[in-house]
């Protein structure tokens, strides 16, 4: 929304006893400088002249001029401002339906995280080809290069979202996450009956005390050397280059 918006309003029709019409132009209010405003004071017609006089172009005695002036303009400039009491929360739901269920607003995000030199709201204005063009380099960009998961939410994806969070408390919540991904776990296999190794003598082991350990244990202990050193050696010739 441009910070360039000017709006009107008009006090008074010139037909009243008094045959008074006044019409005062205004900007939009920002959200500091109304912070700054209530930190200035706490009196509710001070907070009205102070809205007025920092918003409305034309010069006029908030003070002294016409009853229930400065009340009324300050109270427009705030709702226009989206300032006024619970207007937040509602325009927030509101920004957020309208981009959830037009995939155009979200293709505009997927642009500006792309190239963040570019503008939200010039995006918006730019011909449908222009757009699609950003929008196919944009989602290269972030799926390909950077590694980022693009994809649209729905208006449904948001409403089951903000079921769970209202049933669930905080604590229902941590213990619904996924747990971390720490891989396969190993499954544990129980030996029995495991040969006991020869004692050692302090030198190496004895083909003779292998083969009586290995038929221990079950396994097979006719080996063909040539067949093993066959292998051995053209694995490791061929390996990775085969």
């Amino acid at each position: 929304m441009s910070e360039d918006l000017r709006f009107q309003i008009v006090l008074g029709d010139g037909n009243g006893p008094d045959g008074l019409e006044l019409v005062f132009t205004y900007r939009l209010l920002g959200r500091e400088e109304y912070r700054g405003i209530l930190e200035t004071t706490e009196d509710v017609a001070e907070i009205d002249e102070l809205v007025c006089m920092y918003c409305v172009e034309e010069e006029y005695d908030w003070r002294g001029g016409l009853a229930g002036a400065a009340t009324t303009v300050a109270e427009s400039i705030l709702a226009s401002s989206g300032l006024a009491e619970g207007q937040a929360d509602f325009l927030l739901g509101l920004f957020r339906s309208e981009l959830y269920r037009n995939i155009d607003y979200q293709r505009d995000c997927i642009i500006v995280e792309a190239f963040p030199n570019l503008d939200i709201e010039e995006i918006q204005n730019w011909p449908v080809v222009k757009h699609l063009y950003y929008f196919s380099r944009a989602e290269y960009i972030l799926s390909a290069i950077r590694g980022k998961n693009v994809r649209y939410i729905s208006e449904d994806d948001l409403l089951a979202s903000e079921r769970v969070q209202k049933v669930q408390s905080p604590s229902q919540r941590a213990a619904a996450a996924p747990p971390p991904d720490w891989g396969e776990p190993v499954e544990r296999v129980e030996v029995t009956n495991q040969p006991k190794p020869p004692a050692s003598n302090g030198g190496a082991m004895t083909e003779e005390q292998l083969l009586a350990m290995l038929g221990a244990s079950n396994v097979s202990t006719e080996l063909d050397h040539e067949s093993m050193n066959y292998h051995i050696h053209k694995d490791s010739v061929t390996g990775d280059y085969d």
